[in-house]
């Protein structure tokens, strides 16, 4: 009399095993090889956007530049000084200045920074007229707060200030009386 294999020695449930291992396998590597595709896509389109100023004897100059590796999809900014936010650069240099005041400016508000793209926010030149005096008092004491918040194409945000160090958001959430609308 022949004794019963246990089910699990049989020839077809070996098979049935062995592929059911392999599946799993096969699985697990192509999740793996996708996620791996989509960091490397993130990696590959990283936007980083950096506020900076300059200024020599007769110009005083913000800018906003996106040195990441993809588009900045700029959402929302805000401009503040001691507390109090701006809507316009001529609202803040009227208000702290008490000045007439000729500029040039940049929409930072909203649009898409290509990678590599700098653009001059404000630009304040002597020969716009009277502005030697502003640009001397820009130079000894420059405390505006400069917010942007922007995303990726992947849909990841970031806010960055003028200190340049960018915090992940999950959402681009300033609040309407502070938005920069410029």
């Amino acid at each position: 009399m022949r004794k019963n294999k246990p089910w699990y020695a049989k020839p077809d449930m070996i098979i049935a095993l062995s592929a059911l291992l392999v599946s799993f396998v096969a699985t697990f590597v192509g999740v793996y090889s996708a996620w791996m595709e989509r960091s490397y896509a993130r990696a590959s389109l990283w936007p980083r956007v950096e506020i900076s100023r300059s200024a020599n004897f007769n110009r005083f100059v913000y800018t906003v530049e996106n040195s990441g590796t993809g588009p900045a999809i700029i959402q929302q900014a805000s401009v503040s000084l001691n507390g109090k936010y701006y809507q316009t650069w001529g609202q803040w240099l009227a208000d702290a200045y008490k000045e007439k005041t000729g500029y040039s400016q940049s929409h930072m508000g909203s649009g898409v920074m290509e990678s590599g793209e700098q653009m001059s926010a404000l630009m304040i030149k002597e020969s716009y007229g009277g502005n030697r005096k502003i640009i001397d008092k820009l130079l000894k004491k420059d405390a505006l707060d400069i917010t942007i918040c922007y995303c990726s194409v992947f849909e990841e945000c970031w806010m960055v200030d003028r200190r340049n160090l960018p915090k992940e958001v999950n959402a681009c959430t300033i609040p309407k009386a502070q938005l920069f609308k410029q």
